[in-house]
């Protein structure tokens, strides 16, 4: 059973708790050889069609599940796992079990239904069996891209605000992996609308992140690397202080203007004040339209052509005191 494909596949990497989920799975991926019993897993890894490299997944797809949400854990947080975070282990899963030449479709369908009912406290067994799910291999590839990209910029995020002296080359490096990874997304000729939309949202990620370690420190201007705006850019280039500023400039002027005629919107409408404003206007049209009134008048009692035309129209005839 794969992913529908008028969902949007990708739009979880946004969302996933990365720095907890890959702690965690990092951990799962080194605590040596020790196994879960079956009262202690959420996966039965000892059934009989699961076996080889499905095991080792399935055993440390439980250890993830205990450090992620067992209140012993160092990575227990006090919220419980979004449906972000159970969709990135989905995919984690999947892609641990295939790799890079998608070899076994099958077995995240066994996890799902070996499935027992050990529950941890910050812990949906229903949400992870409702996506423990087989993922298409063109779509596991495109994930594992903004895996990839989301991996290298949490390790840009901790390296930036570090005090390490080795931070700046560490930086260049890790956005040089950045820059060839998202050229390498754009390799094939269809990307689709959610996985081009996905790749966008990570540059924009990306990119406040600069403006961020251009805050803390200007010599970062020459240890990250540009995201190119066409990815059929190949060679490598350097984001300048002053586009970066002149960029948040701009958005922080636009959203401060329609702030301030949002308010003054709601305070002619809504308040007190806005009444008075209003009275005051209707007040100052009745006045000049009266004063308009008077002069028209005026002009027409004034005016001798307006008079004897008014004279003939009516048949009327005025003599004066001489001739009478």
């Amino acid at each position: 059973m794969g992913l529908e494909s008028t969902q949007d596949k990708y739009e979880f990497f946004e969302n996933v708790d990365h720095v907890r989920i890959y702690n965690a799975l990092n951990s799962a991926n080194t605590t040596g050889h020790e196994v879960l019993s079956d009262n202690q897993s959420l996966i039965k890894c000892n059934n009989q069609g699961i076996n080889g490299n499905a095991k080792e997944v399935c055993e440390k797809l439980n250890k993830a599940f205990k450090l992620l949400c067992s209140s012993e854990s160092e990575f227990t947080s006090n919220k419980q796992l979004n449906s972000s975070d159970y969709k990135y282990l989905n995919f984690w899963a999947n892609f641990e079990l295939n790799g890079e030449h998608f070899v076994d479709n099958s077995s995240i369908e066994s996890f799902r239904n070996l499935m027992n009912n050990e529950d941890y406290e910050r812990f949906s067994k229903e949400k992870m069996k409702a996506v423990l799910e087989h993922i298409e291999e063109e779509d596991l590839k495109r994930m594992k891209i903004l895996d990839n990209l989301y991996q290298r910029y949490y390790e840009m995020q901790e390296i930036i605000f570090s005090t390490s002296e080795e931070r700046f080359e560490k930086c260049l490096r890790y956005s040089s992996e950045c820059f060839n990874e998202y050229r390498n997304a754009f390799s094939t000729d269809e990307i689709g609308k959610y996985f081009n939309s996905a790749l966008t949202n990570f540059k924009k990620a990306y990119e406040e992140l600069v403006s961020k370690a251009f805050s803390k420190d200007t010599s970062y201007v020459s240890y990250i690397a540009k995201i190119p705006e066409d990815p059929n850019e190949s060679e490598l280039s350097f984001y300048t202080i002053g586009d970066r500023r002149n960029k948040i400039i701009l958005i922080s002027l636009f959203g401060s203007v329609i702030a301030v005629v949002l308010v003054l919107i709601y305070f002619y409408k809504f308040t007190h004040f806005g009444t008075l404003i209003r009275a005051r206007s209707r007040k100052k049209k009745k006045k000049f339209h009266n004063q308009d009134d008077n002069m028209k008048n005026s002009q027409c009692t004034n005016d001798p052509n307006i008079i004897s035309y008014n004279n003939r129209k009516y048949n009327l005839a005025y003599h004066s005191a001489r001739n009478s």
